[in-house]
């Protein structure tokens, strides 16, 4: 049987706006979701409540989002992050994330590309079959 525990997911962007928007959408659809604004911030709230995902904004004040990938992977190498991006050019940090997305990725595409990737690891969220159109 799949393990239908809650997935924690921290998302950290400097954004206000885009970080209340990806926490809605998250939630919404089933995440257990923490948010930071800052790297600095993320990483003590990683070690507090150790997400199965973390969604950072590439570009972050003081540390990037490479770095911080770096750091979430000596933490807790199973973590799977994900980075969001309005850039295609990459020279460092690719083999620390296991995911980089575009910024613009239309909300039901984020989601399931998502949900692929942590079911790549044995994740699933639990589902409500009268929700999914399912239910006998």
């Amino acid at each position: 049987m799949p393990n239908v525990t809650p997935i924690v997911v921290l998302c950290v962007d400097d954004d206000p706006r885009a970080l209340i928007a990806r926490s809605l959408l998250l939630s919404a659809a089933g995440y257990d979701v923490q948010t930071a604004s800052s790297s600095d911030a993320a990483l003590r709230i990683f070690r507090r409540c150790h997400a199965d995902v973390v969604i950072a904004d590439q570009f972050l004040p003081s540390m990037n989002g490479f770095a911080l990938a770096g750091e979430i992977k000596t933490l807790k190498p199973e973590a799977l992050v994900v980075l969001l991006t309005a850039s295609s050019e990459f020279t460092s940090g690719l083999e620390q994330t296991d995911l980089i997305l575009t910024k613009c990725m239309a909300p039901q595409q984020f989601l399931a590309t998502l949900e692929k990737l942590v079911a790549s690891r044995g994740l699933y969220l639990p589902h409500d079959p009268a929700v999914d159109g399912k239910a006998q």
